[in-house]
């Protein structure tokens, strides 16, 4: 039968264990007198272990990108985890590693690429003004005023999804809410006031100017709504007849060639950027024909 010897190397550890080793298998021997080559097969494992255990780990070099900066380094570190605790390097729930945290560290291994990514939501709000809507009323006398409805602005609430990888960001449109303004409604009072009177005390500072078309009617032209417009007020010169979709009634505007009037009349025929412009008799209505006038509308 023949004898396995075991030679003991390195450091005094290493002897140790071999030493044990070989008892182990002397002791089976003599004991059964069987498995001899079984014993001084795992006796030399397990120097080869306590041997192994001993010497230091292999240096490997990695480069790794992250938070702007590439570097590269030499470590002993087992794996990419191991490696980034090392370096100080902490991935937040959401960051990406090209290469796994629980990958062995390699030889030749491809770059650590750290990518570091935010995501929040984030509210856009903007404040949408009321508008203010001027009644005209014959139960208020000139001068007057009174408030029917007081106004609340609106609001519209844009939400996004803000993506930032790296630095670079990314905003996607969630969802959109609009809360319309409550407009505030002013009755002024015109009991006792003509059209003329009205329509002079707007200011011609900084007005708007318009190219209609004109035509004239006078008080007769309206069938049996003759003695009434659409406003109540009593036709004649100083009313003009407007399309309330392109002016509003109740408007005061400056008409070349005719002078302060306001908007207190509508028309069938009168659409988009056409005016009549309203005389105290129908022969002077008539004498105006069609022709393009400049009107301003003022403040």
């Amino acid at each position: 039968m023949p004898i396995y010897s075991i030679h003991a190397i390195g450091t005094t550890k290493a002897k140790q264990t071999a030493r044990r080793a070989s008892i182990v298998a002397l002791s089976f021997v003599l004991a059964t007198g069987f498995g001899v080559a079984i014993c001084s097969a795992f006796a030399r494992q397990e120097t080869q272990k306590a041997i192994g255990a001993l010497l230091p780990a292999p240096i490997r070099t990695v480069t790794i990108t992250a938070d702007g900066e590439t570097r590269t380094v030499d470590t002993t570190s087992t794996t990419v985890a191991e490696l980034f605790g090392s370096q100080k390097i902490v991935l937040n729930k959401l960051d990406r590693c090209t290469v796994p945290l629980t990958a062995p560290i390699t030889a030749n291994m491809e770059p650590l690429v750290v990518t570091r990514i935010t995501v929040e939501t984030v509210k856009d709000r903007v404040i949408l003004p009321s508008r203010t809507i001027k009644q005209l009323t014959h139960k208020l006398r000139v001068g007057q005023t009174k408030t029917l409805r007081t106004g609340k602005p609106g609001e519209k609430v844009t939400v996004y999804r803000v993506v930032t990888k790296n630095g670079e960001t990314t905003r996607t449109k969630v969802s959109e809410t609009v809360k319309q303004p409550v407009n505030k409604i002013v009755q002024t009072g015109m009991q006792g006031a003509s059209a003329r009177m009205l329509a002079s005390r707007g200011s011609l500072v900084g007005a708007r100017t318009l190219t209609m078309r004109a035509t004239g009617y006078g008080p007769g032209d309206n069938g049996k709504w003759g003695n009434l417009t659409a406003t109540g007020m009593r036709p004649g010169f100083g009313i003009v007849a407007v399309d309330p979709r392109f002016i509003r009634l109740g408007t005061r505007l400056y008409v070349e060639n005719y002078g302060y009037a306001i908007a207190g009349d509508t028309g069938g025929a009168i659409k988009g950027n056409r005016i009549d412009l309203g005389y105290n008799s129908h022969g002077e209505a008539m004498a105006v024909g069609r022709r393009n006038v400049r009107v301003m509308i003022l403040k």
